[in-house]
């Protein structure tokens, strides 16, 4: 995970964090017509501006963007599958 603020003053401040993995092409322990072997990778990536509304109160506006994608063979299949997805965000966040 990578997350920093490098912007930031006593009432808002820019938040971002980035989040990720692989797993290489590997055996799944399944047997459909042979042996399947799949591989996966995904990423997060969220970026948002935070602004402090009361002393324990911040509010947040932000984007994020996720994808998934996984390769799985096996003598009958090949399945190739790609998720993309994109969004803003609202919200709030109390802290006590």
């Amino acid at each position: 995970m990578i997350a920093a603020s490098p912007w930031s003053c006593r009432r808002h401040w820019i938040s971002e964090s980035l989040l990720g993995g692989y797993l290489p092409r590997v055996d799944s322990g399944r047997n459909e017509g042979g042996t399947v072997k799949l591989s996966q990778s995904h990423a997060d990536l969220n970026l948002g501006l935070r602004y402090r509304l009361l002393p324990g109160l911040d509010g947040q506006l932000g984007y994020r963007f996720t994808y998934f994608v996984q390769h799985e063979t096996s003598r009958e299949d090949d399945n190739d599958i790609h998720l993309f997805d994109n969004a803003l965000t609202l919200g709030l966040a109390y802290r006590f």
